[in-house]
């Protein structure tokens, strides 16, 4: 699934993998070089393929903390289901980041994948869902609106004293 799409929320040339669960990732391929068109046109300098498990060893259950406000709880399991495997996995956390107004994102990512058979003659279906309200539409749009709010009055403060109105939502 391609993800730096014209398209996309941050525009061209940014990829957001937020939605990515880590101790979901089977495998991670690379390519360098020109455009492929099986890559899509944002491979202009190369590409990263990253394939998610069909089964988990174990079921996970992990709970993470640490500083600027960062907590993270995780659930996944592999349960068999008919002739394939199930993975299900739901991971929920919390940052406040480096900010003077604290970030507050809050992000929600579920998975669900049913795999059957063998990597040559099988398949796999995937279901993902995402959801992240954040307090800073773009680091970039948002340094630059600090600067500017700084300049209007009279001095230039630390980036991340926005107003509370700079929120957006996936």
């Amino acid at each position: 699934m391609p993800v730096n799409m014209p398209t996309h929320a941050h525009g061209q040339g940014y990829s957001d993998l937020n939605f990515l669960i880590p101790e979901l990732v089977s495998g991670i391929q690379f390519s360098k070089g020109p455009y492929f068109a099986d890559q899509g046109d944002f491979a202009t300098a190369g590409a990263t393929t990253i394939n998610y498990t069909s089964k988990l060893d174990r079921p996970i259950a992990r709970v993470e903390g640490g500083g600027q406000a960062f907590s993270r709880a995780l659930l996944a399991g592999s349960p068999r289901l008919g002739a394939g495997q199930l993975v299900v996995a739901l991971e929920a956390s919390h940052n406040d980041g480096p900010w003077v107004r604290p970030d507050d994102y809050q992000k929600l990512n579920g998975v669900v994948r049913y795999s059957a058979g063998d990597n040559i003659n099988g398949f796999s279906l995937t279901a993902m869902g995402y959801h992240g309200p954040f307090a800073r539409v773009c680091a970039d749009i948002g340094v630059f609106a600090g600067r500017r709010r700084g300049r209007e009055l009279g001095s230039a403060g630390h980036p991340g004293g926005y107003g509370p109105d700079d929120r957006g939502e996936f």
